[in-house]
């Protein structure tokens, strides 16, 4: 019972993974960081714990038209979208989200991953670790993003 107990804590809603802006612009000239910026926010009264490998190992990121096509991935996009199993996987560290709290979390530098050309996008952004012993998947309502030259 403990455990079942347990495991209902762990994946309900009290865990959101949300973009800090739900607008992202996007500079192709510009070839400083053009990260999204999210959170891991705990709205519930007992800490969360989110296990976390690598960016691309937990997390699926997708891009589509304003039409709602998919993108085109880059070589690197490709690599990445691979790391992404949505199974089990091996663990590199615990989250520990506290009650009430937020934890950021910042995606690599986009434009490396995803064929992008001036224009609007919507992207959406998945959390998943399904292990037995603590399941856990979230994804993020759509960002409007915003791709200039």
């Amino acid at each position: 019972m403990t455990a079942a107990l347990l495991l209902t804590v762990l994946v309900s809603p009290s865990v959101e993974l949300r973009p800090i802006s739900t607008e992202l612009t996007i500079s192709l000239s510009d070839r400083r960081a053009q990260t999204c910026q999210l959170e891991y926010v705990n709205s519930s009264d007992v800490n969360v714990q989110v296990w976390v490998a690598d960016f691309w190992s937990n997390h699926k990121v997708e891009f589509r038209t304003k039409s709602g096509g998919e993108v085109l991935l880059t070589d690197l996009g490709v690599l990445a979208s691979k790391a992404f199993q949505g199974g089990s996987r091996d663990r590199n560290f615990p989250v520990i989200v506290r009650p009430g709290k937020s934890v950021p979390v910042k995606t690599p530098r986009l434009p490396d991953y995803f064929v992008l050309k001036p224009g609007d996008y919507t992207m959406t952004v998945t959390y998943s670790d399904m292990n037995f012993d603590s399941p856990l998947q979230l994804t993020t309502k759509k960002i409007a993003v915003k791709v200039v030259e």
